[in-house]
């Protein structure tokens, strides 16, 4: 887990999440960590919409 390394060396193991608490609190960059969980949003978003399409068909057999 990226918490319990802190990221690991050279933030090999930092997740998105993690990267979001520090920069959001520990750095007090709000704006940013508010900007990149949008972008982690939409692009959850897009591929949940993805996968939607393409195993729309297998539920049907």
């Amino acid at each position: 887990m990226s918490i319990l390394t802190r990221g690991g060396p050279n933030g090999a193991t930092t997740t998105i999440i993690y990267y979001l608490y520090k920069e959001g609190f520990a750095s007090q960059k709000i704006g940013y960590a508010s900007a990149v969980a949008v972008i982690f949003f939409l692009a959850v978003t897009a591929l949940t919409l993805l996968q939607r399409r393409l195993f729309k068909n297998e539920s049907e057999v």
